[in-house]
């Protein structure tokens, strides 16, 4: 395929009616407000009917024959056709565009795999080495600024495979710390919920009078598709990975936690601070139950426990502990109040 390089897929866009600024992937991506409603679905209903289906078809089926150049464009492309929302609302469109980004994700070879991932991360880019330093001339990462198109295009972007699940990973957390170095790290490095704690407690996430609730909305959805299940440790190699790994996570749902009491909910009236808050209580729910390897030890007046209160009759080990906890609770009062009657008799 030397003949279908770049210009042969722009040359394909331009009679549907994509705009030079759209095909250069080097121009920043900013949203666009479209007052009435009725010129999105007109435009959606031409672009189903003036071939970019057929357009995508022809990307899925020659993906396996691509250099890397075109492979890398089109992707670049792809990016962008996917944070418009006038495709996007036509599912059949949506879905030929997600099927040709993932078949031309899946047809980087494996030796070339990092090197390209880092180019779909980083659209129209250019970079040159000094010592170990890589300055990302221009990249989809510095185009993209807007949460809420960020978050569309990594809702779109499918991850039926542990290839194209990194790619989003990494790219969400690209987004969600501003730090383009993530579009590279590898999965053992991807995720440390310390550095995440550290994001949140940021001014940009403290709640105040000049709180943009929807931008808050979209980076905290964007954190949830990065954290993904959080990267529980290995079990075999470590020794006490629940203790540690959960306390982490703990910690973190403290904070998220933290937020979302600092919301007022004014109801109707403000649906942005609504909606805010609802996905902030959805991905702490999240934190608390999916993340965390195990539930949480019950509170209660016989101390912390992960037994069910169905077996707390039953099970003598239980009372024991209790008991040795009440034993040892009585020594420290007896150990103390000696301590005291000691000095006041020095006195």
């Amino acid at each position: 395929m030397s003949n279908f390089g770049p210009l042969s897929i722009d040359m394909l866009l331009r009679p549907l009616g994509a705009k030079n600024d759209a095909l250069n992937v080097e121009s920043p991506i900013e949203p666009v407000r479209r007052i009435p409603f009725q010129d999105d679905e007109l435009r959606a209903k031409a672009l189903s009917t003036s071939g970019l289906r057929n357009v995508l078809k022809l990307l899925t089926s020659v993906s396996g024959w691509m250099y890397s150049e075109s492979r890398a464009h089109s992707l670049c492309i792809l990016c962008r056709v996917l944070v418009d929302t006038c495709v996007t609302k036509d599912r059949s469109t949506l879905e030929a565009a997600e099927d040709a980004f993932e078949c031309l994700v899946s047809s980087i070879p494996e030796i070339q795999l990092e090197a390209e991932v880092s180019k779909i991360g980083c659209i129209g880019f250019a970079y040159t080495q000094t010592g170990q330093s890589l300055i990302i001339l221009s990249s989809a990462f510095s185009q993209l600024k807007d949460a809420q198109l960020r978050l569309q295009l990594l809702r779109c972007i499918p991850a039926t495979t542990l290839r194209l699940s990194l790619l989003r990973r990494r790219l969400s957390l690209a987004f969600f710390y501003e730090n383009s170095n993530y579009l590279t790290k590898q999965p053992p490095d991807l995720i440390s919920i310390r550095d995440i704690i550290a994001q949140l407690r940021k001014p940009e996430y403290s709640i105040g009078i000049n709180t943009d609730y929807v931008q808050l909305a979209a980076n905290i959805a964007i954190l949830d598709i990065g954290l993904d299940d959080g990267d529980p440790p290995d079990f075999a190699v470590d020794l006490d990975p629940d203790t540690i790994f959960n306390g982490k996570v703990d910690k973190l749902a403290e904070v998220v936690k933290d937020i979302l009491s600092k919301i007022a909910d004014a109801g109707a009236s403000f649906m942005t601070r609504t909606e805010a808050k609802d996905g902030l209580e959805a991905f702490y729910n999240r934190i608390v139950y999916a993340v965390r390897t195990k539930p949480r030890p019950k509170n209660s007046h016989f101390g912390t426990s992960n037994i069910s209160a169905g077996d707390v009759m039953s099970n003598g080990g239980f009372m024991s502990n209790f008991l040795s906890n009440r034993k040892l609770a009585v020594d420290i009062k007896d150990v103390l109040h000696n301590e005291t009657s000691s000095e006041k008799a020095s006195d």
